[in-house]
């Protein structure tokens, strides 16, 4: 693991946006009545695309720096090493849960989610709900490679900047001619959220030290503006929102040295940030479906260390074991110190 260089903030920001979607999906229960929260679910959702975005460009762009090329043979088995282990093993334990009879599956459950494609499939069960955000990553893991390593940077500032401008557009369009579900989950109608995260990584630039603390104010009024309203303005709220994240992220990782910065990295936090693709992979096993919410008293406490124990089984038995292989010499891939370096010099 020694020849990665580790991004500032960034374990602690996927903490937060697991625990957001965490506690949406458990809201609207007898137990925790906070209806309302449930829009930030999907705004934990929308950090993990920005975050994705940014950090998957910026190894690309430090590649492009050094070699002058991009390898995307190794970044295709890297992101497989990183991805379909704990994704198929969660897959299986669905398949067996249903052969016993504990849970029931919709038809297509398991080939939408196998084949990256349950954010195209409509009347999904709740068990594989989720799999909807793992498979636009994954279109994202396999489009933008090819947008940068065939047209270098200035395709990627075009592609990144037109899906940016494109994406309301579309949420408009989709939302006027198209039935609702589940054209809000399809590729095009949530790619400026990853666009967001790549133009970030293209541009580099410090911010203000007050960008931050702005940004979260704006942010926090976007989301709730965007639960209470449709149409159009709910179509470019979640750009603005997606651009607001994109603020925070860099503010994060620059001001890393700042009380937040240090919130952020603080171990509970940053441990839970490494293990929350298991978590988010796990989560839905252990919280309600929608519509047992009415009636359901499950104890936030028992339905969390069941995440947790799931998430650490999956972690310490698929994830790292495969890590360590994966961050051997041969397919070792890092980000440019001197590059992060600059970027944070001006909020130290």
């Amino acid at each position: 693991m020694s020849g990665r260089r580790h991004i500032p903030s960034l374990d602690g920001i996927r903490a937060i946006a697991i625990l957001l979607v965490c506690v949406a999906h458990l809201a609207g229960t007898q137990t925790i009545p906070l209806h309302h929260f449930s829009s930030f679910g999907n705004l934990g959702v929308r950090v993990f695309f920005v975050l994705s975005g940014f950090l998957i460009s910026t190894l690309l762009l430090d590649e492009l720096n050094k070699s002058g090329r991009i390898a995307l043979g190794k970044f295709y088995w890297r992101r497989t090493l990183r991805i379909f282990p704990p994704f198929y093993a969660f897959l299986l334990v669905l398949a067996a849960l249903e052969a016993i009879g504990w849970i029931t599956l919709q038809s297509g459950d398991l080939l939408h989610g196998a084949t990256y494609t349950a954010n195209f499939q409509t009347g999904r069960s709740w068990w594989t709900g989720h799999l909807w955000s793992l498979a636009v990553e994954e279109q994202f893991y396999l489009l933008w490679p090819l947008a940068l390593a065939w047209g270098g940077r200035r395709a990627g500032w075009w592609t990144a900047g037109l899906t940016v401008a494109l994406a309301p557009l579309w949420r408009i369009a989709s939302g006027a001619y198209l039935p609702p579900m589940p054209r809000g989950e399809w590729f095009p109608s949530v790619a400026d959220a990853l666009a967001a995260g790549c133009l970030l990584a293209l541009w580099r630039k410090p911010v203000p030290a007050w960008a931050g603390p702005a940004a979260a104010v704006v942010l926090l009024a976007a989301n709730t503006w965007q639960y209470y309203t449709g149409g159009p303005a709910a179509a470019l709220l979640q750009t603005l929102i997606n651009l607001l994240l994109s603020v925070l992220l860099a503010a994060a990782v620059q001001y890393s040295a700042t009380w937040p910065g240090r919130v952020l990295n603080a171990r509970p936090l940053a441990f839970l940030g490494r293990i929350s693709y298991s978590v988010y992979l796990w989560q839905q096993l252990f919280l309600v479906p929608p519509e047992a919410r009415a009636s359901w008293t499950v104890q936030p406490l028992t339905a969390m260390l069941g995440i947790t124990g799931a998430a650490l089984l999956s972690y310490y038995l698929i994830e790292k074991p495969i890590a360590r292989w994966r961050e051997s010499a041969q397919f070792r891939t890092s980000v440019d110190k001197n590059n992060i370096a600059v970027w944070r010099a001006a909020g130290s």
